[in-house]
Parts: structure tokens; sequence; C-alpha cells
């Protein structure tokens, strides 16, 4: 009996759905392992999961830098599609898959697949950085993007159904088809990205970027985070205003309510306040702070903490996937729960956490 419950623990090494919802069907207590979900085959330890992307139907997309065993028909290489119990789910067309990393998965309302990252082919067909794939996994040939030199890391539709892509010194605007937008305002001759790793669109049609901008950028005042009008032409929104930001964005999402999340780690030198790895803005870009980290993150051993992902529920809790040992004193090792206003949520059981560093959350449905 303790070797199959042994053997079940470890396929989630790598990729668990946890109920994340304060009710579920069955009342599981929230932050405990959906045992249902139920993988045919082990992550090896050394591979990486980047992005997780759920399709209507509840099926599960996940992008990373990983080979999935051999004896699964073509042996697909950095992305793969799960059933909604787990089960590796054969029908999707993607035979060898990528020949690198995969590094965000956006779904399109049309359900077609945006993949970007650090790839140069698809299934043996050439490709730079960023495919569009329909449905089902196949290549979406209607897509036709130019070549990009450099790797994706994020992808952001507007409302307008353009596409905005952002990575190591990238930063454009692309038309459904693929074709550069050549009204998209924003010029990067002195604004040096070195590196986007968030972008997201206000309710009114502003953009907002998270990155990592060095000494020798125009936007080094800002450090983390500006913002371009709906056609790219820089904004004056300024956080630095406020609160003094160093570090890097990792991850970023806006609240229903327009307020901003951002992680990696940023502190404070001004008002005497310190924070650690997670900050909350308001629409303005005014720091929020009504958002009180308490002691923050920690890390037992070594300096270096991270934020890599934030999801926030509709009933406002947010979730914080990374790498860091405590919150606020309490041991949840890479993963916790926070109420609206950051305080620690010890309704959400994990345990100790994970025993590694998590990458990407996402909600499936209304309960996992």
């Amino acid at each position: 009996m303790f070797g199959s419950i042994k053997k079940k623990i470890k396929r989630f090494s790598n990729l668990i759905l946890l109920f994340i919802c304060s009710f579920s069907i069955v009342k599981a207590q929230p932050g405990s392992i959906d045992w249902s979900f139920d993988m045919d085959f082990n992550f090896a330890n050394s591979d990486q999961l980047n992005s997780i992307a759920i399709q209507e139907d509840g099926r599960i997309i996940v992008g990373g830098k990983f080979t999935i065993p051999l004896f699964f028909r073509d042996s697909p290489q950095n992305i793969l599609r799960l059933e909604k119990n787990g089960g590796f789910d054969t029908t999707f067309k993607i035979g060898t898959g990528f020949d690198d990393k995969v590094n965000f998965i956006l779904i399109q309302p049309d359900e077609k697949i945006l993949v970007g990252g650090d790839f140069k082919s698809f299934n043996g067909a050439k490709c730079q950085s960023i495919i569009r794939l329909n449905k089902d996994g196949s290549i979406d040939t209607s897509f036709n993007p130019p070549v990009i030199d450099k790797f994706v890391a994020k992808i952001a539709l507007q409302s307008n159904s353009k596409i905005i892509i952002g990575g190591q010194h990238l930063l454009i605007r692309l038309n459904q088809d693929g074709s550069i937008d050549s009204n998209f305002k924003f010029i990067n001759n002195n604004i040096y990205l070195y590196f986007i790793a968030g972008i997201c669109q206000q309710t009114d049609g502003k953009i907002i970027i998270g990155g990592y901008f060095p000494p020798n950028s125009d936007l080094y005042t800002r450090r983390v985070l500006f913002r371009i009008n709906e056609d790219g032409s820089l904004d004056n929104f300024d956080p630095g205003k406020n609160i003094e930001l160093i570090g890097a964005v990792r991850s970023m999402l806006i609240q229903k309510d327009g307020k901003i999340l951002i992680g990696r780690y940023v502190i404070s030198s001004k008002k005497n306040v310190k924070i650690t790895n997670i900050v909350r803005f308001n629409a303005d870009g005014s720091w929020d702070s009504t958002f009180n980290l308490a002691t923050g993150f920690e890390k037992s051993i070594g300096s270096y903490k991270y934020v890599n992902s934030v999801l926030v529920q509709k009933n406002g809790k947010i979730i914080i996937g990374g790498f860091f040992d405590k919150y606020s004193e309490k041991i949840n090792r890479n993963i916790v729960r926070l109420n609206i206003n950051a305080g620690f949520d010890s309704s959400f059981e994990t345990g100790t956490g994970f025993d590694n560093e998590v990458f990407c959350l996402a909600q499936q449905g209304e309960e996992k």
C-alpha cells in the first residue's frame, strides 16, 4: 500500500493541481492535493515547467523544457496537453514538439494557441521564437510572423486583437496574421530593454510593461515598470515617484479593481518601508500602502528569493508561487495564499509546501 502511495506522490513532483477555491463540490480543504489528477508519466527532476494554459474544455497545455518518455508516440518535447484528470492527450497533434524551451502559452478567444520561447522549429517546421497553433495542436498556417532573433518571454492580446510580444531586448506588436503592426509607436532606440517579463492591458487600453531596464536605459528611473498608450507611445506613468524599485519583475497581473500586482524582488528606500518580492500599485501608479506584507518572504539559506507567478482568485485571495521558505514567519515553502491585503491565509493548507521552486500557476474552472 505504501509503495503505491509513494509512486502517486512522485507523479506530482513537477505538476500539481490544487484545490484553490474556498469550497469545492466535495468540500475538500483549500490547498490540498487533488488525488483524482493522475498523470501517466513522471517528469524528470531536471525538467522545468514555465507555462500552463487551460482550454475551454478543461484540458491543460503545459510548456517548458522537457522531453516526454519514449513510450509515448513521437516523444514530444517542451509542450504537451493533458486531459482534465491528468492523462496524456495523444490527440494533440504536436509531433515531436519544439526543439528548445517554451516560455509562454496564451489561448486566444477563438481557441488558437500562441506559443513563445527560445525555439527555432516545431515538429520539424522552421519557426523563430513565436508560433500559433490550432486548437488540436497543428500549425496555424494563417499566422506568419517575422523572424525574431531574440527569445519571447511574454505574449499579451489587446482588446483590439493585436498581439504584443516581449522578451530579451524585444517589445513589438503583431496583427492577427502575424505581420508587424507598423502603427505601434513604441521605439526601442534610446530605451534599452534588457528583458520584458510582464505585459498587461488596463481597462482604458493602456498597457503596463514590467521587466528590467539597466542604467543605460532612458527608463532606468522607472526601474522595473512603465506604461504605454494603446498605440505604443510612452505614457508618463511613473511608479518610481512613490517607491524606489530595484531588482526585476518576474510576474505581473492587473486585479479586477485595477490594482497592479508585480512580483520578484523589490525594495523601497523611501518612507522607511522595506518591501520584499511583491508590491501592489494603484491603477495610476501610486503605491498601495494597504497591501501590508508584514515581514514578507524569507529564505533560510541564501538571500535570493523570487515570486515567479501570481494568481488572483474570484474571492480576491492571492496565490503566490516562487522560491522562498517563509511568508510572515510562517513556513510555506514556495507557495502561499494571501488575503486581499496581503495577510497570511491560514485556511490554505498546503502543509510545508513544495521542496523546489514553483514557476507557474493556473486555475482550472472554479474549484481547482
